[in-house]
């Protein structure tokens, strides 16, 4: 016959064993998630440092760019005076009936220089700005508002045709943006929510004595 307490005491420690296994077990569990969101933390910290880097690098990149942008400038500013220096010696070799006047733009200075020395002097987006020049007056449409002319008129085919070049769009744009540039103003290439890019007349040029080339610089409302 078995004894009462021996009893007791062997059922109380059998007990609170299995209890105790079960905390260890739910502390391990407790343990492998723990672990399990620190090695998770650790992939996001890993991502966001290779993402640090990534943009650390893209910012070198943006400097590196800014920095030849600006190298790229002043090379420009140099090339302008370069040209405008030479435009000045091959104007003053010329007769005084073809020679610019004082108030010309250097796009009216280049449209009178030749073509061997549009060659010998400027870029090829000068090249197509001083052709577009030269059949503004054929390729623009007079509004009220000022000769207009939209790229979306066959500019480039026009161009193309007209300096005997397969031209991209980009290139196209290139030659408008510099006779922006070289026009002083006169002439302003702009996008239109309605037809798109566009170059426009504000202003007439000194070489071309027309009293039809008279415009106003208000915006266009066709």
């Amino acid at each position: 016959m078995s004894n009462p307490a021996t009893s007791g005491a062997s059922t109380l420690e059998n007990v609170s064993t299995s209890e105790l296994a079960k905390h260890v077990q739910t502390l391990a569990n407790s343990i492998t998630e723990l672990k399990a969101e620190v090695a998770e933390k650790d992939e996001r910290i890993d991502d966001l440092e290779q993402r640090v880097d990534e943009l650390e690098a893209e910012q070198n990149t943006q400097e590196k760019r800014m920095d030849a942008l600006g190298v790229g400038i002043e090379s420009a500013n140099d090339d302008i005076a370069d040209l405008q220096d030479n435009i000045d010696a091959t104007s003053s070799c010329t007769d005084e009936q073809s020679t610019p006047a004082d108030d010309w733009t250097p796009l009216e200075r280049l449209s009178v220089i030749g073509e061997d020395a549009l060659d010998d002097h400027v870029s090829a987006s000068d090249r197509r700005a001083v052709a577009l020049f030269e059949h503004w007056e054929e390729w623009s449409t007079k509004t009220p508002q000022g000769n207009l002319l939209k790229t979306s008129d066959n500019l480039k085919s026009l161009l193309s045709t007209a300096t005997d070049e397969h031209l991209a769009w980009k290139q196209v744009y290139r030659a408008c943006r510099r006779i922006e540039q070289l026009s002083q103003g006169r002439l302003t290439f702009f996008q239109h929510d309605k037809h798109g890019w566009m170059l426009k007349q504000h202003r007439s040029f000194s070489s071309i004595q027309s009293t039809d080339t008279r415009v106003t610089a208000s915006s266009v409302t066709t």
